[in-house]
């Protein structure tokens, strides 16, 4: 045993500390602190009780007054035993603080828990008033995934129902009783000490489950469009009817107050979102005539467009009767565009076009079937008869545009604008392709068609219709070779099934964009070329390998036989004519050549964090073209990979000595919560890891923390900024070891085939791929 004295003010732990002693407070108090609960240790006090040995602290300990502590090896809980058999006269206080800090805890833990049912409340409750003011406007309804989406907290493990009464009475319970049962026997002393660290350890995993909760939930609302955005759209589209802003401006402040009760977020975030809310307001009466001025009322979330000067007196005209300029475009049967005509007029007037009515439903894909028809018969007049497409045409093309009224005015207003920011060959630099474009460059044969949903290449599907007998040999080889046909299989696998996940709702899907599709403004949503190549290069500067792989290289002018490099292939990116809140991965490869481009896809108008998107993108691209590579080795152990050893720890993590039995139960929650996919569970892992571990923020456990250091290795310069942080050193120091070992073994490997003392580029770039 040793004794410490401490001063108040003193960090006695902190989370680079190991945990490595028990430690009985004889005097003072320490104060406990974390992210989720601040309670405090008295006289009797069993520090560590709730902490896991030789593992790092999960609390912060500050020492609240003048104390004194006496020290204990801990190996094992069992290990506070000795504490107890070193003075049995003090196993009435000893239990006391024990049950007393027990209790402080749970009581943490439901003020949390009531906290967060309030404010799931408080976001269901809000959309359910905005529905109601849907109706009484008469007003189109818009979705907001979040509020239809939520789940409530559900523990991975209930806490026994007595146990509130049981610590409260037990504090109760008469000093000289309490003395005369626990003295009979060290061993009551221990059991009841025992029995109160287990509860603590139960309530304290249950606190950090509901804390990722909490976390999880402030994140999706943040990263996406809120309840004060459906507000500010619906309040811009009831100007003109009477009462109707300031009824819709009441609701809104109503929940700005419920918001802040529940403690729904920071306040600095519901200031911002309040505050941008009030703006955008106050902007759209100015526009209508309104004499309200406030300060900064031009910053606007969605502002109706003002006509330049150079406008004619209607200033839609150049999206007028769009509809018409389409379908004359197409050359369709007169038949033919009068159903869609039709189906337009209907889908119109539908007020909630995400319903589920039976009738909504048969609207949506009677459209979705003439959309994609009139999609492909426009695509073709442009290729084939090098016809010139007008403004509404190309709208129709990158957006989904179909009808000014039915996409709004406004909205259509600033969607001919945007068309001057689409630049095919600037895209095309960045690896960006507008949905149109990819399909004129699978008809141009300068793309390969994507697989089908089958995971079919076009000429395996070919073989398989014709083995079917559903076509014969000469029908089959006539369309390998078919610029139509391979358009078509384009347009028929990829663009339909992609459009739809890309939407993020299947159910309610419809290609046609409407003005219930943008809860902001198209220009502040629109997806472009500049912001997914920017986002691309944020998370490489990070995650620098990300889109290496390993390909065979052969140069004949320098010799140089088929040598494995490691070689950077930028993925193709497709962007949707669609207003959506999910992006995909197709395939991880374009055909069986490992040195081909990747595919991926993303709606062209976003209300969600784009970055997310692309993270959850990156995650998915490691994992797949790591199985890919693999084949059906992918989940082997035998085969040092990604995908292998991080299936392996997640089959065998109950015996996993690196984890703590609280690591061990986060996992459990975490395996469940991704209906056991692995490639799930790794994807939360790896956004984790970009997000916050690479900013020296943990959030793994120690074991994931190992695998992602080792298959997603951090660039040079976060390195180089985490070395310092204990979590990190040991990591730091061995990736820079087998780096230079690398770098020697890569640079003689290479220096004999040195031409003029110079090398390929492709090979500079190997090389410099292990200097970084």
């Amino acid at each position: 045993m040793e004794i410490v004295e401490l001063k108040a003010g003193e960090l006695l732990h902190s989370p680079v500390d190991k945990v490595e002693y028990l430690e009985l407070i004889s005097s003072g108090s320490i104060e406990v602190i974390s992210a989720e609960q601040r309670i405090t240790a008295s006289k009797g006090t069993i520090l560590g009780l709730f902490e896991s040995p030789g593992d790092y602290f999960s609390f912060t300990y500050t020492v609240k007054e003048d104390s004194r502590i006496e020290r204990y090896p801990f190996k094992t809980l069992s290990d506070a035993d000795r504490i107890i058999r070193d003075d049995p006269s003090k196993c009435d206080l000893l239990v006391s603080a024990n049950a007393a800090l027990t209790l402080s805890l749970l009581g943490n833990y439901k003020r949390s828990l009531k906290r967060c049912e309030k404010q799931i409340k408080t976001i269901r409750d809000g959309y359910k008033d905005y529905l109601g003011i849907c109706a009484e406007a008469g007003a189109e309804v818009q979705a907001w995934p979040l509020a239809d989406d939520l789940k409530p907290f559900r523990p991975d493990s209930d806490l026994p129902d007595w146990i509130g009464d049981y610590y409260d009475h037990l504090g109760l319970m008469p000093t000289d009783v309490k003395r005369a049962y626990y003295s009979t026997h060290t061993s009551l002393t221990t059991a009841a000490i025992m029995e109160a660290a287990g509860h603590m350890q139960l309530i304290c995993s249950l606190l950090k489950q509901l804390s990722l909760y909490n976390n999880d939930l402030c994140d999706r609302y943040l990263s996406s469009v809120d309840l004060f955005d459906l507000y500010l759209n619906l309040h811009n589209r009831c100007l003109d009817k009477e009462g109707m802003p300031e009824r819709i401006d009441a609701a809104a402040e109503e929940y700005e107050k419920q918001m802040r009760k529940a403690g729904l977020l920071p306040d600095d975030a519901i200031n911002r979102l309040h505050t941008r809310y009030t703006n955008g307001a106050v902007s759209d009466m100015l526009i209508m005539g309104d004499t309200v001025n406030l300060p900064g009322a031009n910053d606007t979330l969605t502002q109706t467009v003002k006509p330049s000067k150079k406008e004619t007196t209607d200033p839609y005209l150049p999206v007028r009767n769009s509809l018409d300029k389409i379908l004359a475009f197409s050359e369709m049967d007169a038949s033919e565009e009068e159903n869609i005509r039709d189906l337009v007029r209907l889908y119109k007037d539908v007020k909630d076009k995400n319903s589920s009515d039976d009738e909504v439903r048969d609207i949506r894909h009677a459209i979705s079937r003439s959309f994609f028809a009139l999609y492909e018969s426009i695509t073709l007049s442009i290729i084939e008869n090098h016809k010139k497409p007008s403004p509404a045409v190309k709208m129709f093309l990158y957006f989904g545009f179909i009808d000014e009224e039915l996409a709004g005015l406004d909205n259509s207003l600033q969607l001919f604008r945007l068309l001057d920011q689409i630049d095919p060959d600037r895209y095309a630099a960045m690896n960006v392709y507008t949905l149109f474009d990819w399909l004129c460059m699978v008809y141009r044969k300068k793309r390969i068609p994507s697989r089908n949903e089958y995971d079919q290449e076009y000429n395996i599907w070919l073989r398989s219709m014709r083995q079917s007998g559903e076509i014969s040999m000469d029908q089959e080889k006539k369309m390998s070779d078919s610029p139509r046909d391979l358009m078509h299989f384009e347009l028929n696998n990829f663009m339909k099934t992609s459009m739809r996940i890309s939407s993020g709702r299947p159910s309610s899907f419809c290609p046609a964009l409407s003005s219930h599709n943008f809860v902001r403004s198209p220009d502040q949503t629109h997806v472009s070329a500049e912001k997914i190549d920017d986002n691309w290069r944020k998370i490489k500067d990070k995650d620098f390998s990300l889109f290496f792989r390993e390909v065979l290289y052969h140069n004949d002018e320098y010799r140089i036989p088929n040598e494995s490099i490691m070689l950077e292939v930028a993925p193709d990116v497709i962007l949707l004519p669609i207003a959506g809140s999910r992006g995909g991965l197709w395939q991880e490869t374009a055909g069986t050549r490992r040195d081909t481009p990747s595919r991926m896809y993303l709606p062209i108008f976003t209300d969600e964090d784009l970055n997310l998107m692309q993270l959850r993108l990156a995650a998915q691209f490691r994992w797949q073209i790591c199985k890919r590579i693999l084949g059906a080795h992918w989940d082997s152990v035998l085969y040092p990979s990604l995908t292998g050893e991080y299936s392996e720890y997640l089959r065998s993590f109950k015996k996993n000595s690196m984890l703590s039995i609280e690591a061990k139960e986060k996992l459990r929650s975490q395996i469940r919560t991704c209906h056991n996919s692995s490639e799930n569970v790794f994807m939360l892992d790896y956004i984790q890891w970009i997000r916050f571990e690479a900013e020296g923020l943990p959030r793994l456990n120690k074991a994931a923390r190992r695998l992602l250091f080792t298959y997603c290795p951090l660039s040079e310069k976060v390195c180089r900024e985490l070395e310092s942080n204990p979590i990190f050193t040991d990591l730091v120091k061995r990736r820079e070891a087998d780096a230079q070992k690398n770098l020697k073994r890569v640079t003689m490997r290479f220096s004999r085939y040195k031409k003029d003392d110079k090398l390929p580029d492709e090979i500079n770039a190997y090389i410099d791929f292990y200097k970084s």
